[in-house]
């Protein structure tokens, strides 16, 4: 569904060397092989294809990110740590938060290890043999230290026994300072559009000569592609996918009044990166992905285009996209456009194309990684795949967000579409 244009770059980086020693994590030779850790593997080579791996002492289990089959691992008793266990365990977190950890830089954090000894409660909590003390300690660094927004925690070991769902919420509402103020400025931006349209936003609607497009999140419904090429009709309800493919539809239909193109994201807290790249190469005409990875600081730089109208072709077909055409192309973002929510604006902006109004963007360049513990913890983090964009050559994250080109500084201008749809005819 997607052609890569021959402009993609790539920059090779550099070996990344981890010294296990440094976090007393043994290897051991037997009958000429090479022996590690089930857990370093994990983390190192497994986390980062979006699977994890979980011993609970009677079997091994393997779980795709967001699998319900992980809880397998809770056939299993709970039970307390053994000292060998807790310091492996301690040791292990510490390799993976140094080398995998994206955000590393940004947040002035030489070593994880260090950080973590200088602070002697949360030390004592993440070395010590209670599984649920490590769990809360685990969540306070993730969320609270943190507070990125995609460094989380997920399940509860099974040494510690499934969460119940009043533990669970008083886990994650123990959020840092960053988080809380998302929620509240989303609740702010959800409370103005209820005002304007209280019984939901329309995913497109038309308002005199502009046509909206408005989703809170990418999402498919398959995750084969060919699957999109068999529907016998576009359902804009289903998914990202098809409320694009409909919009595109709508606005080049037969005396089609629109003249303008808004693409609302300003509650839009990210999802499928497909479907995001899908979203940007129709309004821009291509989708530009740069992409770094901060263990080896390889880059590359993509170009995507999209089969919008699902005709087959996707290789710069004018009816896959609304750039280039008569229409005049805008974007709402605010601080809730989050991680995917954020990409876009950003490829937006770089194409040129497209205006961005209203707030800047609430960042989130990271990709997540799924990660476990030793002890069976599963959590989340923000991931050595970073997003960025390239200037003059080099490149740059987008965890600050993205700038609009026009500033709307009330949520209510945001879904006050006729006051809108004034104010963009206005612009020059």
């Amino acid at each position: 569904m997607f052609t890569s244009s021959v402009k993609s770059f790539n920059q090779f980086g550099e070996i990344a060397k981890i010294q296990l020693a440094e976090y007393s994590i043994d290897m051991f030779s037997q009958d000429g092989d090479c022996c590690l850790p089930m857990q370093t593997l994990n983390d190192l080579l497994v986390s980062p294809e979006y699977l994890y791996l979980v011993f609970n002492g009677e079997k091994v289990i393997g779980s795709g990110f967001s699998s319900e089959h992980i809880k397998q691992m809770y056939t299993a008793a709970p039970r307390e740590m053994s000292p060998e266990l807790a310091k492996f365990n301690f040791s292990e977190l510490m390799l993976l938060m140094d080398n995998c950890y994206g955000l590393k830089e940004e947040h002035r954090i030489r070593s994880f290890l260090n950080m973590v000894i200088f602070n002697k409660d949360l030390h004592a909590l993440l070395a010590g043999t209670d599984p649920k003390a490590f769990d809360a300690a685990l969540t306070t660094l993730l969320m609270n230290y943190l507070d990125d927004s995609h460094s989380a925690f997920i399940n509860a070991s099974w040494m510690s026994g499934e969460a119940d769902p009043l533990t669970m919420m008083s886990i994650l509402t123990s959020i840092g300072r960053s988080s809380r103020s998302k929620l509240k400025s989303s609740s702010v931006f959800e409370e103005a559009r209820k005002v304007y349209y209280p019984n939901g936003v329309p995913g497109y609607e038309e308002i005199s000569d502009t046509a909206f497009i408005t989703f809170d999140g990418f999402d498919m419904e398959f995750e084969e592609w060919e699957k999109y090429y068999q529907l016998e009709c576009i359902d804009p309800q289903k998914d990202t996918i098809q409320l694009i493919s409909y919009a595109n539809q709508q606005i080049r239909r037969e005396g089609s009044p629109v003249k303008n193109i808004v693409l609302g994201l300003s509650l839009n807290g990210g999802g499928a990166a497909d479907a995001a790249v899908f979203t940007a190469s129709w309004m821009a005409g291509e989708a530009v992905i740069a992409l770094r990875d901060t263990m080896t600081n390889s880059e590359t730089v993509t170009s995507y285009y999209a089969d919008v109208n699902l005709d087959g072709n996707s290789d710069k077909d004018s009816e896959d996209r609304v750039s280039g055409g008569n229409y005049r192309l805008f974007c709402l973002i605010s601080g809730n456009s989050f991680s995917c929510g954020n990409l876009v604006p950003a490829a937006l902006k770089a194409s040129g194309n497209v205006t961005l109004l209203g707030q800047r963007s609430g960042g989130g360049s990271s990709v997540v990684m799924p990660c476990t513990t030793a002890s069976g913890t599963v959590f989340m983090m923000s991931g050595t795949k970073q997003l960025a964009t390239v200037r003059n050559g080099s490149f740059y994250n987008i965890d600050e967000g993205i700038e609009p080109d026009f500033v709307l500084s009330r949520p209510e201008s945001f879904y006050d579409r006729p006051a809108l749809v004034e104010y963009i005819n206005s612009l020059k």
